[in-house]
């Protein structure tokens, strides 16, 4: 029994997530011939291999959208509206009191990202906003007694969600060691980075249909849960 368990833990830490979108099969077909078409133009007459600053990067998947970006010295903005359909799943393994804890979920999801973007000089303010058509999860939870290893028991529930709007938001500052200023100083003296700043819960929620379906289609059996 505990090897198996170890061996399911390696398993699971390997797959913890995963991401697809509808569009990646024709998205991996392009980038493949793009890589070699790359990779034989990266060539010269002599057989030697060019700098690789000179080959073009291609992306191995691209949602369809619209975006702008109108930004000099970091004073502007940038715009971005995109949908795209995806599916995936995740496999996280964790402990609940006396419990191991694997997490099987599907899920599929209808919507898009759309993001504003504004910066002045030294700071740039950023919000996202979600916008869930649909989704849809199945979660499937295995729970193994790891005191007296006498009980594993089941459970899986699923929730389904319609329209809503979720907007979150995070702030980049330009942080110097020499404080403000420090960017005044010339070259290396300015020593200046961006730093990101993400606030990790929504600053607005807005569900205009208020509808979503949660249940369990298999109830949790463990004695102690």
């Amino acid at each position: 029994m505990r090897a198996q368990l170890l061996f399911l833990s390696a398993v699971c830490t390997a797959l913890v997530s995963a991401e697809w979108t509808g569009k990646i099969l024709p998205e991996l077909q392009r980038a493949i011939k793009g890589e070699n078409k790359a990779q034989s133009q990266n060539l010269n007459q002599n057989g030697e291999r060019n700098s690789p600053a000179l080959v073009e990067e291609t992306p191995k998947v691209k949602n369809f959208g619209i975006f702008s970006d109108v930004m000099i010295n970091n004073i502007g903005f940038n715009l971005g509206l995109s949908m795209d359909y995806s599916i995936g799943y995740n496999l996280p393994l964790y402990n609940d009191n006396q419990y191991l804890v694997w997490e099987q979920t599907a899920k599929t999801l209808f919507g898009g990202r759309s993001y504003l973007t504004i910066g002045f000089f030294l700071f740039k303010i950023t919000l996202f906003a979600d916008v869930i058509g649909g989704k849809a999860s199945v979660n499937f939870r295995e729970k193994l007694d790891t005191i007296a290893f006498n009980e594993m028991c089941y459970s899986t529930d699923y929730l389904v969600e319609t329209l809503k709007v979720v907007v979150t938001g995070n702030l980049d500052v330009n942080e110097c060691s020499f404080g403000l200023l420090g960017i005044l100083l010339p070259g290396v003296f300015a020593d200046c980075q961006w730093k990101n700043y993400y606030v990790d819960y929504p600053l607005y929620t807005y569900n205009p249909l208020n509808k979503f379906w949660q249940g369990t289609l298999v109830p949790e059996t463990c004695t102690n849960a």
